[in-house]
């Protein structure tokens, strides 16, 4: 009952999913309301189940990662556009669709990661917050070290603590310890309306969860109570 719900979905989505480059204005937002409309399900069923503290994470700058601007050819002062735009839909839609949840949802409590523009930070700033290399990974091959970690020919870094990216896609351990301090404590304005440890704090009461589930047999599964 008091336990937070973590959800961290989308990126793949976007990365691997079946949509292109050439896709219209119109594509993009239908194919991000799919996604959006995915995990607004999922959230639906485990408050129907007793949920009642979620946390989202947004999705991250994925065309500035060493994976995308080594596919496509890019500098290191360059983001790929596209994909950066379909980002910027998802996480708007997100916060758009998470407060309905919480309009139609009695005590649906929730937090919401700003990790797009928190990554973005530590990519064009790194020096600020202690790291020397935010465009190449610290394992891998190409260019930017952004792919095949630990297979055939690769290159590994001495010290992953410099490195804010350890592959393609994924941070190194300091990279998401300084993102989780932020998102367990706030700070920067990358938390609304809460941050971490708040959520998690915040106690839910067993009538909240009683009544729910007695509006339910009338409501089939989502109450629309004020």
């Amino acid at each position: 009952m008091n336990a937070v719900y973590l959800s961290s979905i989308g990126g793949v989505d976007y990365i691997f999913g079946n949509i292109y480059p050439n896709a219209t204005e119109s594509e993009m937002e239908s194919y991000v309301q799919l996604v959006i409309g995915n995990i607004t399900n999922v959230m639906k069923e485990m408050y129907a189940l007793g949920g009642r503290k979620f946390a989202f994470q947004n999705v991250g700058p994925l065309g500035c990662t060493p994976l995308l601007k080594q596919w496509n050819n890019l500098t290191k002062t360059e983001c790929w556009k596209f994909i950066q735009a379909l980002a910027r839909l998802h996480n708007h839609a997100l916060v758009t669709a998470v407060k309905e949840l919480e309009i139609k949802l009695p005590a649906f409590n929730f937090v919401i990661f700003d990790y797009f523009t928190t990554l973005m930070n530590l990519i064009f700033n790194p020096l600020k917050y202690g790291f020397k290399e935010a465009d190449i990974g610290c394992c891998g091959s190409g260019i930017y070290h952004a792919s095949d970690c630990g297979i055939g020919d690769y290159e590994l870094c001495r010290n992953p603590n410099e490195y804010v990216f350890f592959d393609g896609e994924h941070l190194t351990d300091r990279a998401y310890s300084r993102l989780v301090e932020l998102f367990w404590e706030g700070g920067m304005n990358v938390t609304a309306p809460l941050y971490m440890k708040q959520l998690l704090e915040l106690e839910v009461q067993p009538s909240e969860i009683k009544k729910f589930r007695e509006d339910d047999d009338d409501d089939d599964g989502v109450s629309n109570d004020e």
